[in-house]
Order: C-alpha cells, then structure tokens, then sequence
C-alpha cells in the first residue's frame, strides 16, 4: 500500500526477523510477552517493500515498485510468486474471488483488478477527476473498494492544487461512485475533517464499518463512514504532528509522518493500532478510542531501541494477525544499519502462527475448463471435514465423502474462478487453491528463449524470457517441480518471468493466451538443473600426507569426486593452475553412482609446496582439498616398485612391497609394516590393502637424514578386476620420446587395451595370457601423456608421463674478485644440482656446500655456493630436471677480459664473435675463449660472470671496444 517514488533501491532482500513487542502502556489489560529469536528471509525484491494485503488463505501480496510486479508470499513469507505488472505498483488488495486490486503510480496512474493466474488486468472506469498518485487501497465488508490518492506534493503554494489528495470510492465491479477529501491549505496544520497533506495510507476498521485514512503531513489519523450509497462522512481525527505535541507513552497520541495502519481486536471489539512513521523510524502502538481524550493514548513505540532486533528504517506498511494467544504483527521496512530491507515479524503477547493441523492434498485443477460444474477431490490428514468456495461466493459448499477423502462438484462462472478449500482443527485452518478459466477463446503461441537448454544453476530461481504470437498475451510458467508462474507480453510481443527452483531436473513448461481463452497454445520448454550441492571429496583423495618431505618432484594426486554434475577437478601448486582435468576427459574414470575418478600429475618447486584440488560441478558448486609438503631434491630417498601406484585390487588382504633405498637409510615404514632396508633394497610381504579407496604411505627414514615419503593409491572392490601398470610405477616425467608401458591384469583374462591422451583404446601390443602381464610401447608427444589401461570389466588403471626434453635453466653469477669464494646462481625451481668438480685434479665437491632462497615463485630458485676451503682454477656445476635432462656450466678463476680471439686487443671482432655465439651460428666452445668472452653482469664496474655469453656480454664488450667504459 505505499510506494517510494522518490528514490530508487537498486538492490533489496526481504529478512523475516522474529522478535518481540513489550507494551509498556498497561492500558486494556496488555501483557509483557517474551522475546523470540530472529530468522532471516530473501525474495528478491528489486526495491523496498511497499503496501501489503493478504487474502482468505493467508497469502502475502506485496508490491515492488521498482520490480514492476507484486511479489505473493505464504503464510510464512516463504515461497515467492513475482506477479508482472505493466506499472509500477504502489497499492494491493486482495479480493475474495482470488483477483487482487492493485494501484499502479507510475508511468501511467491508474487501477486495475489483476489476474494472479495469468497476470491480465481490467482498468476500473475512470473516476471523475483523474489520477494523479494512487498509493493506498482498502476494501470493507460490502466490496466496495477505496482508493487513496496522495495528490500533488511538488509544490507548496498557497493555492491549492487540483490534483489534491482524496479518496477515490468503487463498485465492487470497478464502477466510480464517490471521492471525498481535498488538500490542507499549504503552510496550514489540520483543522476541517477531511482537509489531507499528502495522505499515504487507508484501512478498512471492521466493527466501526469506517474507512480510515492515514494522513501524513498532518499527522493524523481521519475517520469515515463507509460507503452507505450516498457519501463517506467524516466521524473523528486522532493525533496531531509531533512537532506540536511530542508523543509520550501513556499520552495523547501524537504522530510524525504516519503512513500506515492496521487494528487489533480482542474478539469483535477493537484492541489496539499499530501505525508505522517514517518520520520517527518505529511503529507507534495506540489506543484509538478518544473517549478518555481527544487524541487517543500513546501506548508505546516498537523500533531497535524498544525491541531487541526491530531496527526499523522508513517503515511502509503493517499488518496485523490475530492468533490463539496475543497476534503477530508484520512491519515492512528499508535497510537499516544492521539489515537488508525487509518485513519484520514480530510476536505481540505471545502470539505467534500455529502450524497446520490438517494436511490436505487437490486434485489437479486444469487451467482451463470446457464446461461447468468441475469435480475436485480433497484428502486430508487426519481425517476432517472440507469446505469449498468459488471466487469466495457463499458460505462454500461442504463436500461429500470422507472421512479423509472428499468430493465437491464446483460450479463455475464464465471467466476465472478461483477455488479455495479449507478444513479447520484445532482453531487452525488449513488452505488448498487452485483457478480455472471457464470460456472458450483461440490460444496464443510461445517460445522461450532464454536461458538456454542446459543450463545448470546454484541460484534458486531462474529468470525465463520469451516471445508470445500477439502483444498482450497472458503466459503460464509451469515448473515439473512445483510451483507456477504468471507473466504478460508487452506491446513487442516480449515476456518475461522469474521461476523458482528447486535441487533436480526443472523442466519448465510454458503456455499462452488471450484475456479469456481457455485452451493453451502447444507449449515451449527448457529444462533447468538446480544444483545446490557442492561435490563430495572427503576421504577419498590421495596424495602425500601434510607435512610430508620428498625428494621427487613429480607426484601424482588422483580421488574420487562424488557429484551428479561434476565439471572439472583443478590442481594447483602455491596457487598456480598446474594441470586443470575437464570431466569427462583422458585423466577421469567414471565409476558409476555419480562417482568420477580423476589423476593428474604435479611437478614440486624446491622448497614448501601447498597443493590444492578444486572440484567444480557445472552449477559453479565447489569443494576444496588441500596438502602442504616439501620438495628436498637432494635428500636421499626410496623407490617404490611395488605396489604400483593408482592400481586396484578385487578384494583386501595382504599384498607383497619392495622397492630400493638410498644408503644411510635404516627403516621403511610400508603403510604400517616396518621393513629395514638391505643392500639398497627393502621389501615385505605383509603390508595390509583394506576395503575401498586408499592412500597408503611409505615413510623412509635415517639417523640425520631427511625423512621422506612416498604415497600409493590403491583401490579396493569386489566389482573391479585386478589391474596394475608396474612400469612406470607411478607418474614420471622423461626425456626419451617413447616408453615401453607394462604391468598386470587378471590371469587368463581377456587381453587388456590402452588408449593415449584419450583416442580410441587397441589391444596392448604384448599380453602372456597365463600371467596376465602385458606390455606396449607408446610415443610421447611433448608434454602430458595421460595412458590408460582398461581391463577385461572396464576397471581402468591410468598413469600420466610428462615428456620434456628441455635442458633445465641454469646459470651462475659470481662477485668482482679474480677467484671468488662465493659463487651465485639460479636453477629451475625442480630441478637439483647433481655434481660440482673442481679442476685441476677433477675433484668431486660435496653438494653440502650449497645453500637455497626460499622460492619467490620468480621461475628460478637462488643458490649460492661456497667454495672457500677449495683451490680451483675452474668449477664445473651439473644440473638435472625430473626428466633426466641435464645442464653443465664451468666457472674459470681469474677476471674475463672481453678478448675472445686472444690477440691482446679487445675490438669489434670481440662483439662480434659474441653475437654470432647468441645467435647460434659460431658457438664459442673453446673454454679460454668462452671465458674471456663471459664478462657477464658488472658490479661496481667490475666484471662478475654469470656462465653464459648472451647480449648483454656482447653489448659490454662493444663498448669495451670504442672505449666507452673499461673493465
């Protein structure tokens, strides 16, 4: 019933918040009650909450101004309808026919009665001034219907306005018969009955059969007879503006800015008002006989400072429900400091709604009817008596049957008729609705086109738009889940509606016609898959445990993701996407029952490495897993050759472990078995493989060595077969461009099949049937090579090898002195230093002597060597990636002159012998020349090498040579 035209609320939710009045006032005997909890509740408005009503079946309407439509709640404001309409609405009513009377402000004032079935509207006649600002209706127990106008606040002349506010009165039919009131004199407080100043609210009061107004401005509250066929007089005002008299509890009721109203009764006598002020931010609660005084008493205020959790902002609209104790009264209100926009709920004297007794269950109404009368049956839970109406006509009719199965044959009238059935225990009634158009009228065609067909949310509704064959046609939006949604087409024939989802397929139907027509066109459909669970990885992914060390820097990680729609699983290294596996693709299994397996590879930086997996399903629903181990490349270590890695097995038990070990190395903890190594070499055949997916670890460890780990996945059903790739044992990364894959099926079982990188599976090459072993030969393209091995069953082992054939980055920069102590340098953050030589004499220098940064994640990782202790005339430094490949720089004592040739003379040809070394057209292999050619960085204008001859030694030494700089 109030709009707010003023501004607009780009963005709203609507919050149920449960809490409690305490009136203060002790007036006609009002109790204390106690304070509930709140609770919060999200529609989706697209601006504040306007005027509210209900109808019989308890039902909210609420209008959005900025959203175009009228927004139907439950009882418990939950389950939204959003309701189109082709103005913005400021007011509603609801009908007992099940139509609604809506007042739209804007672009054009007008009212209409509104179809929520399939959103048509039919204009009232046009009164005898017109429009200006409709923005209250109310409607008494005679039908008749009342429209507020606010009138024209733009100006404050002394002249009145002609579009002053009035009411406006109408024909339960739409029909004109009356207006009263004019404008208050600008700059004039209230003395004539029915003088208004910018009036904003209207309310039926039932045992006085009076129409009150709220005006606004003037701070009051105006009293008239109902329409008795001649006039709406004047009875009594109440209240005055703060500013003249401040309201006190126990006081005269005095109002700032009231806009709303609504009556508590105690039986049919009237109890109570609760009157909403924008003014003041609260609701004003009063006692409005003034038999003890002029203006009524002030009983007490509801706002944030009253009411834990009340926090009130513009309030619009109240509400009021009466319940078996005391009643519950709604507020709406804007945003405030600590909440979104929203209708407060609030309990008074402990009221509150009593859940329903019976459960009822319609038959399906169909939405268009040839013929009258319609049979309908009703159900109820427990078994109790049922009473039909149709459009509220009558006492409703008492369907035949029972005890817990009625029958009602309905009569209907041309047009819509809306069926309402309801069945009271307990002093709680219970509602089940439906509408259904009698006539007979050519339907319309419908398309849909958005949102396109397969489209998967997490949102809970879904916006559907669309095309109808004629401008101004009613469309009907049936979701397979549940629920209905009314929507009309614009003058370009164009709709659209928003649907409310629920988890699952909603296939979602849409139908069309004219006002009248009761045959729905041949329908359009898209189905929507909500999904509002994320994917499931708990317990079942598999990788080195938190806190691990290992000493090889390609690790596999492979689970199992539980989810209907899973869209892909990313792996990330220290939050960079290392390999990221669309689903289904050449890295997943499908294992039935919604269950994807997934493998991929991950390559370690030196140092500490956070490993995430993100499970992602197509709703945009995920699910993170996370592991934080540290990659030592030149620890010692074990190798595990059996069991293989990502393998399965048939059943549980005891399988055999072996694999070699590094000297210095004491024990190997094989997934609880204790094993000591021997000879380089560990094994036992009594580690335990239990039921289902699991992550079994090897953990090696040395009296002042590194302890280092080793995961294996293996996993456990009676529904898989055997089946093991045991060559490479587990993910590797390799410099040779082909590889002989092999391993085990089941004895005697059908002849395996692998498939590369996801093309078509063939027969292994070798398979010996008696064994079940197999093996095949495949080439490597650079990079990922994911090779799976498919068993006779299906059960599918998948191995990921890495093909890389690039030298690892690795370079040197030592300091200004002719033979340097400390030598600094960058490597590929995976790879490791694997010799360092000094010469003459070929002397091996321990590895010990070098120190790492921390990684920056920059692409290279610092090193500093310390060579103090060693004579040398040159240092050679070999590195080595995952791969195998390899990398050799020497360092030669002594200062670099840029001389190349040797001849005594640094000069052009220098530069020049330099620059074709960088573009790979003369290499520079002998070591005296390369030396003198490495003049590398400069620091402090000395020459500090950095083992390579690249442009900037070649820029260096061409200044050299025209005497721009010396070194």
């Amino acid at each position: 019933m109030v709009s707010s035209t003023t501004r607009k609320i780009i963005s709203l939710a609507i919050s149920l918040l449960v809490v409690v009045i305490s009136l203060t006032g002790v007036a006609l005997g009002a109790t204390t009650p106690a304070v509930s909890s709140p609770t919060r509740y999200t529609p989706g408005f697209k601006g504040a909450p306007g005027k509210m009503a209900r109808d019989m079946a308890g039902n909210f309407y609420v209008t959005d101004f900025w959203g175009k439509q009228i927004v139907k709640l439950d009882s418990n404001l939950a389950n939204p309808v959003y309701l189109p309409t082709s103005g913005r609405p400021s007011a509603v009513a609801a009908l007992a026919d099940g139509r609604l009377v809506v007042a739209m402000a804007k672009p054009t004032p007008k009212v209409v009665f509104y179809s929520p079935v399939n959103a048509s509207e039919v204009s009232f006649a046009a009164p005898a001034y017109p429009l200006f600002n409709p923005n209250a209706v109310t409607v008494d127990a005679s039908g008749n219907i009342y429209v507020l106008d606010s009138g024209n606040s733009s100006s404050d002349a002394v002249v009145v306005d002609p579009n002053f506010g009035r009411v406006r009165v109408y024909s339960s039919s739409g029909a004109y018969l009356y207006y009263f009131g004019t404008r208050t004199t600008s700059n004039s407080n209230f003395s004539v009955g029915g003088n208004f100043k910018l009036p904003a609210g209207i309310a039926y009061e039932k045992e006085a059969n009076q129409v009150v107004v709220v005006d606004t401005l003037n701070g009051m509250l105006q009293y008239f007879t109902a329409w008795n066929n001649v006039s709406c007089d004047f009875v009594k005002a109440i209240g005055g503006t703060a500013g003249r008299t401040a309201a006190s509890i126990g006081g005269s009721v005095t109002f700032y800015n009231p806009v709303d109203i609504a009556f508590e009764y105690s039986g049919t006598a009237l109890y109570r008002a609760y009157v909403p002020q924008r003014g003041t931010n609260e609701v004003a609660v009063v006692d409005t006989d003034t038999a003890g005084g002029a203006y009524g008493t002030y009983l007490s205020v509801i706002n944030g400072s009253t009411v834990t959790g009340a926090d009130l902002k513009l309030p619009n609209a109240v509400s009021f429900e009466k319940t078996a104790t005391g009643g519950v009264l709604y507020v709406g209100s804007d945003a405030t400091s600590t909440a979104a926009a929203n209708i407060l709920k609030l309990s008074v004297a402990g009221g509150s709604v009593p859940p329903q007794t019976v459960a009822m269950t319609m038959s399906t109404v169909p939405p268009t009817s040839p013929s009258s009368p319609i049979s309908v049956t009703v159900t109820t839970s427990p078994a109790n008596p049922v009473t039909c109406t149709v459009n509220g006509s009558g006492t409703g009719v008492v369907i035949t049957g029972g005890p817990a199965t009625w029958n009602a044959s309905l009569p209907l009238t041309s047009g819509n008729n809306h069926i309402l059935c309801k069945s009271t225990l307990g002093g709680v009634t219970s509602f089940k609705e439906a509408d259904t158009f009698l006539g007979a009228l050519p339907p319309d065609s419908v398309g849909i086109t958005l949102p396109a067909a397969g489209l998967y949310t997490n949102a809970t509704s879904v916006t559907v738009s669309g095309t109808t064959g004629s401008a101004n046609a009613s469309v009907q939006l049936t979701n397979s889940l549940g629920g209905t949604v009314t929507a009309q087409s614009d003058a370009s024939k164009n709709w659209s509606a928003v649907v409310n989802l629920l988890e699952g397929s909603n296939a979602i139907t849409a139908t069309a016609w004219k006002t009248g027509t009761t045959s729905a066109s041949p329908t359009a459909s898209v189905t929507v898959v909500a999904d509002y669970t994320p994917p499931n990885m708990t317990g079942t992914v598999s990788f080195l445990n938190s806190g691990a060390v290992t000493n090889n820097a390609i690790q596999n990680i492979d689970g199992i993701v539980l989810d209907a729609n899973l869209a892909s699983v990313q792996v990330s290294v220290n939050g960079v996407t290392s390999v990221n596996v669309n689903v289904p693709s050449s890295s997943t299994v499908a294992l039935g029952g919604n269950n994807t397996y997934f493998s991929a590879p991950v390559t370690l930086v030196r140092g500490s490495n956070t490993i995430t997996v993100k499970a992602t399903d197509k709703a945009n629903n995920s699910t993170t897993f996370t592991r934080t181990v540290t990659l030592k490349p030149e620890a010692v270590g074990i190798a595990v050759a059996l069991p293989a890695d990502n393998s399965y097995m048939s059943a549980p038990g005891s399988v055999t472990a072996s694999g070699a070990s590094d000297a210095g190395l004491t024990s190997v903890n094989a997934a609880g078995t204790v094993v000591t190594p021997a000879s380089g070499s560990w094994s036992t055949a009594a580690m335990n493989v239990t039921a289902g997916f699991g992550s079994y670890q090897f953990v090696a460890s040395g009296a002042g060595l590194d302890t280092v780990t080793v995961k294996r996945t293996i996993n456990t059903n009676a529904t898989y077969q055997q089946v093991a790739i045991t060559s490479p044992a587990s993910d590797i990364a390799t410099s040779a461009t082909s590889f002989a894959i092999s391993g085990t099926v089941p004895a005697n079982s059908t002849i395996p099949q692998i498939s590369i990188n996801g093309a078509a599976a063939v027969n292994v090459g070798n398979y010996t049937l008696i064994s079940g072993a197999f093996s095949h030969t495949v080439a490597l393209a650079q990079g990922l090579n994911t090779v799976k091995i498919v068993s006779a069953n299906g059960t599918t082992a998948v191995r990921n090898i890495i093909l890389d054939t690039t030298a690892p980055d690795l370079g040197m920069q030592a300091d200004s002195a002719p033979a340097p102590t400390i030598i600094t340098g960058s490597l590929e953050p995976s790879a490791k230093l694997t010799a360092i030589t000094a010469n003459p004499g070929n002397v091996s220098i321990p590895l010990s002597i070098v120190t790492f940064d921390t990684y920056d994640g920059s692409g290279t990782v610092i090193w500093h060597a310390n060579l103090s202790g060693y004579s040398y005339s040159t240092v050679d430094f070999t590195a080595a990636d995952p791969a195998g490949n390899t990398t050799k720089l020497s360092y030669k004592k002594g200062i670099p002159t840029g001389d190349i040739d040797g001849d005594g003379v640094v000069r052009l040809a220098d530069a020049l012998a330099a620059l074709r070394h960088v573009a790979g057209t003369d290499i520079i292999a002998d070591p005296d020349k390369f030396f003198n050619g490495d003049v590398g960085g400069l620091i402090n204008g000395r020459v500090a090498r950095d083992g390579l001859i690249d442009i900037q030694d070649s820029v260096l030494i061409l200044n050299k040579a025209y005497g721009l700089m010396n070194f």
